[in-house]
């Protein structure tokens, strides 16, 4: 009598850090995806099994920053010149969890008894000019008609649908599913399908004030009178109106007793006091 024992092995192997990475700090909000890049298992001579598992670890530290920006300057009595330079600013959102899926016949040489197992790993992310796939690795561990356990491995390619407009995205996280079916005697059809996570990456465009000067050169008086009424009928920003009349925006607040918040007007009438 002959009994097939199929053994499934977890290793779990853990390391505290004593010491966060760098650029990293204690008690920060932090993330962490991973995917399996090979798994082997082997019978040794004392009868024990010896798993060996490589692994791809990705930590994401969440920080926020507060990015203040000069957007426009003026002076109430002189002419002012601003020089600025684009600067590019790293950044990305997340997208919508997408769906994948694969199908591939698999043969294998020989007559399939029996599929003992079927695991998938994610590999990598691929672009090329027209599409964004997944590539997986997937392992089939079968039993011949021998009685013999033996196994394949394939790399999957799962083709992503990416929102139009979509330039560079990177894997934020996946979840992935693997069956496999015999196929006439000596091939298995394999099907993956899963969800996963992505980030697309869009940097923000900036103008960064490199230089101001003040010409020295006084400006005519905009307005011979102290106080203008004006009625606003679509919305202005406040900041453009203090500008035009060479005021301020907390004195056009105060003069019509707005909010301190407020940051635009629209139909409505206004105090602008000129300086």
């Amino acid at each position: 009598m002959s009994i097939d024992i199929i053994l499934v092995l977890l290793h779990n192997q853990s390391k505290i850090l004593s010491a966060p990475p760098d650029g990293m700090t204690d008690n920060q909000q932090i993330s962490v995806s991973f995917s399996v890049r090979h798994l082997d298992a082997e019978l040794r001579d004392d009868g024990l099994v010896g798993v060996g598992l490589g692994v791809c670890v990705l930590l994401t530290a969440f920080e926020t920053h507060t990015l203040h920006v000069i957007a426009d300057v003026y002076h109430l009595e002189h002419p002012v010149h601003v020089e600025t330079r684009p600067i590019t600013l790293p950044a990305c959102h997340p997208l919508a969890e997408l769906g994948c899926e694969a199908t591939e016949t698999v043969p294998v040489g020989m007559k399939i008894a029996q599929i003992a197992d079927v695991t998938a790993t994610l590999d990598t992310l691929l672009h090329d000019a027209s599409r964004t796939m997944l590539r997986m690795m997937a392992c089939i561990v079968y039993r011949s008609d021998d009685g013999e356990y033996y196994s394949v491995h394939r790399a999957i390619h799962m083709p992503l649908s990416l929102p139009d407009g979509t330039q560079s995205v990177r894997l934020n996280g996946m979840q992935c599913r693997a069956s496999a079916t015999i196929s006439g005697e000596d091939s298995v059809v394999l099907s993956l399908s899963g969800r996963c996570s992505l980030l697309c990456d869009e940097p923000l465009q900036w103008n960064d004030l490199s230089a101001l000067s003040i010409d020295e050169t006084a400006q005519p008086a905009a307005s011979p009178v102290s106080v203008i009424l004006r009625y606003v009928d679509t919305e202005e920003r406040l900041w453009d109106i203090a500008k035009h009349y060479r005021t301020t925006v907390d004195a056009i607040r105060q003069a019509n007793q707005l909010d301190t918040d407020r940051l635009s007007a629209r139909a409505q009438m206004l105090l602008i006091p000129v300086r």
